[in-house]
């Protein structure tokens, strides 16, 4: 698992595929490209495939639901998990 969570951070952090890439985001011309990468990752490797559509969906609620106390604490837990 830890490592399925590396490299779906190393997909992230390289702009392979990210959430800017959803139709009304500001990549959303990338959307087909999200789909087909997405796609090709799911072929080969579904571990891999969920937790970076898992990710993805948490983030865009998070985003879109979240508020902006909840945006402040999910950063200094992220930060804390980096150290």
């Amino acid at each position: 698992m830890d490592l399925t969570i590396e490299r779906m951070h190393a997909i992230f952090n390289a702009g392979v595929i990210n959430n800017d890439m959803w139709l009304g985001q500001p990549r959303e011309l990338h959307f087909r490209a999200l789909c087909e990468r997405i796609g090709l990752i799911g072929a080969y490797d579904y571990a891999l495939y969920s937790s970076l559509v898992d990710h993805m969906i948490a983030a865009n609620a998070l985003l879109t639901q979240g508020s902006p106390d909840d945006l402040v604490e999910i950063e200094a837990q992220a930060q804390a998990a980096r150290r």
